[in-house]
């Protein structure tokens, strides 16, 4: 019978001799010959610890969100190359395989087209998550460039192979019309990437600090315009790649369009000295065919959403359910008049106080995604951004009434629309302010007055127009 330490009264083993024991059995032939069959076992049983050690274990059964483990930082990258002998030791080789996104672009001349300018845009990706926030913004803004300076119009991608549709369906969903032809071409990061044909009069519009570094290396500087839109620096731990991010902001030869005066106010507030050089801002639109406010079913009660991406830490899941949990527990939204919803992606059941369970929508369409917010009655969006972000604005021009927090220098959005209630991120705050955001809901006047009051742009060729003047000719 097998022994128990919690009735037997005889003194259990030394930790080191089940230690020793524990050793010379796994290092026996037998258990060798046997793992095969506990590894069935355990996989059968739904031990954690093999599925583990498979890959088979899905996190979102353990948490409210899946977690997917961390790549490794280029500076325990390099540490790694440095223990393997089978490593290019030379510091370019350390360099290539710990920052593989850091490639430069092999081009050679096209001089069929050197009388044709070209705005090439240069990009991680084209895909179907193209339709939402700042894919589509660039997308928006790469069109209107390239008809404002006459130029031919060239999407190229560094990370997967563009789909073209994806830019279509943007543009459809905008009511453009781009009749012109456009080229789509792969520039993997790999190692033996085809060459990329350029012109003489070769414009390039990056997307990211990294495409605009792989740009740097290859192009004139001066034909270089990076489209900033959030600042990127934050997305790196403090190391190798925030060190680059930054240099790259205070590179003064290329050109700089920040969405949105906050941001821009914010990197120049910071010390990025090429974005005080050379750096311009506009707001963003969203258009009327897509972001209005409609009429509430007489039978639909009022809705409660919280619009949050578990992967993306700022933007504060677990804050947002704290807030949620107190407004709800201090009554401010009763099931009786009440639907909550969680909006975002990788999300499994949440209970919240009452006894009330939202409801759960995970990785809209952009089109499912776009109708909720405009059935959305109260609106919780949080970030730590110094930008104002897209969603407290749909919502808000959709008409919605809105709750988000203070970041440094954000402190009040009034001057998008009065619908969006800005406070401090403590849960105080955000309790409190969901609570006058349920009681603005149910003031239609005043709401109503609010959301035909907002000054958030409709039309993107009206917000890029004072952008493209200042770069015409460039």
């Amino acid at each position: 019978m097998a022994r128990s330490y919690l009735t037997d009264t005889r003194p259990p083993p030394k930790i080191d001799q089940l230690w020793a024991r524990s050793s010379e059995m796994r290092g026996s032939f037998s258990w060798w010959l046997t793992r095969p069959l506990r590894i069935a076992a355990g996989v059968w049983r739904r031990d954690p610890e093999y599925l583990t050690r498979l890959g088979q274990l899905n996190p979102s059964r353990l948490m409210p969100w899946r977690h997917t483990e961390a790549s490794p930082t280029p500076e325990e990258s390099a540490r790694r190359l440095l223990r393997d002998s089978r490593s290019d030791p030379s510091v370019e080789g350390l360099f290539a395989s710990s920052l593989p996104d850091l490639v430069p672009l092999v081009t050679y001349p096209e001089p069929g087209l050197a009388s044709a300018g070209r705005l090439t845009v240069l990009t991680d990706s084209l895909d179907a998550g193209s339709h939402f926030g700042g894919e589509a913004t660039a997308i928006l803004f790469a069109v209107a460039l390239a008809r404002h300076q006459g130029l031919r119009l060239r999407w190229v991608t560094r990370r997967a192979p563009p789909e073209p549709a994806s830019f279509g369906a943007v543009l459809a969903a905008h009511g453009l019309d781009y009749s012109d032809n456009i080229d789509f071409d792969y520039a993997p990061t790999d190692t033996g990437a085809r060459e990329l044909g350029v012109t003489d009069r070769e414009l390039l519009l990056t997307t990211s600090w990294q495409t605009t570094w792989t740009a740097l290396k290859s192009f004139d500087p001066s034909r270089i315009i990076y489209l900033v839109q959030d600042d990127e620096r934050v997305f790196h731990p403090a190391g190798e790649l925030q060190l680059r991010c930054r240099e790259i902001l205070c590179d003064t030869r290329p050109r700089f369009v920040v969405n949105t005066a906050a941001l821009r106010n914010y990197l120049v507030a910071g010390g990025m000295t090429g974005v005080a050089a050379n750096g311009v801002a506009f707001e963003p639109a969203f258009a009327r065919t897509i972001y209005y406010r409609e009429s509430k079913a007489p039978d639909r009660k009022l809705r409660l959403v919280f619009y949050v991406r578990p992967n993306h830490p700022r933007n504060l899941l677990l804050r947002g359910l704290e807030a949620m949990a107190g407004a709800i527990q201090s009554g401010f939204f009763p099931e009786t008049e009440w639907d909550c919803y969680v909006v975002g992606k990788a999300i499994t059941r949440i209970e919240l106080p009452r006894g009330i369970v939202p409801k759960i929508a995970d990785s809209l369409s952009w089109r499912d995604d776009t109708a909720l917010i405009r059935q959305t009655d109260v609106g919780l969006s949080l970030s730590c951004t110094p930008h104002p972000g897209y969603t407290p604005l749909e919502l808000a021009a959709s008409g919605a009434v809105v709750v988000t927090n203070q970041h440094e220098t954000r402190h009040c959005l009034d001057a998008y629309c009065a619908n969006i209630l800005c406070v401090a991120p403590s849960v105080d705050a955000l309790v409190a302010a969901l609570g006058r955001a349920s009681q603005l809901a149910k003031n239609e006047s005043t709401r109503l007055s609010n959301y035909l009051a907002a000054r958030i742009d409709g039309d993107w060729e009206a917000t890029f127009a004072p952008v493209l003047d200042v770069l015409a000719g460039y």
